[in-house]
């Protein structure tokens, strides 16, 4: 594996000078709304064993929402306020420009009781829009497999139990952040599937019919 950190991405440091983001390390962004359906709590749980792993990492999440005050507490009791970055609502012209800043996307997407949720492959776009390789954890196998069977980041089942969500998220971040080359390559994947999907809306629709099948098997 490569941890060459000048290997990739020479137009993040502008990106993140404009922005006022961290200039050295490694960027995980989440882009998206602060909900109970996206579990941003189990990224909190996970970022010191990721950051005991990957050295100079910064968490930026952009977004507003009801959990948003809850998550900024969390934060400050761990001590994590140096390494999460709480960005505040941007608006949605300006969230590609910190994809452009990171190097590596975050969809978190689950919800254990009545209330129901879907795939929503517009989370995704602004990093395939700009070419960045994700992590997705998420209780849907849409997710999961969109990312997995297109070969444009990680994925990570969540499946209620906290440990195993923990470790599962730990595991695919630390992979993905760990493999320059690896990261990189997917990220290109993910910029071409975009450009596919912005051109022809069939391709989505066959794209999920198959990974339904997929997961019926």
């Amino acid at each position: 594996m490569g941890n060459d950190s000048t290997a990739y991405l020479p137009a993040s440091a502008a990106a993140r000078q404009r922005l006022g983001l961290p200039l050295i390390g490694r960027i995980v962004l989440y882009a998206g709304r602060f909900a109970p359906t996206h579990p941003l709590d189990l990224l909190m749980d996970a970022a010191p064993m990721i950051m005991d792993r990957i050295k100079l990492v910064h968490f930026v999440l952009i977004g507003d929402g009801v959990t948003r005050h809850r998550l900024e507490a969390v934060a400050r009791a761990r001590s994590l306020d140096a390494a999460v970055i709480f960005a505040g609502d941007v608006p949605a012209e300006e969230v590609e420009g910190y994809v452009a800043a990171c190097d590596l996307g975050f969809y978190a997407s689950a919800c254990f009781g009545s209330q129901a949720h879907t795939f929503d492959v517009g989370e995704m776009q602004p990093f395939m829009n700009v070419g960045r390789a994700m992590v997705a954890a998420s209780d849907l196998p849409d997710a999961r497999m969109f990312v997995q069977v297109n070969n444009i980041g990680c994925a990570a089942e969540i499946t209620g139990r906290r440990t195993d969500d923990i470790g599962n998220l730990v595991l695919s971040m630390c992979s993905m952040l760990g493999d320059d080359r690896s990261r990189v390559r997917r990220g290109e994947n993910a910029r071409r599937l975009g450009r596919t999907l912005q051109s022809d809306t069939t391709v989505l629709s066959f794209l999920k019919a198959s990974m339904r099948r997929a997961a019926a098997l």
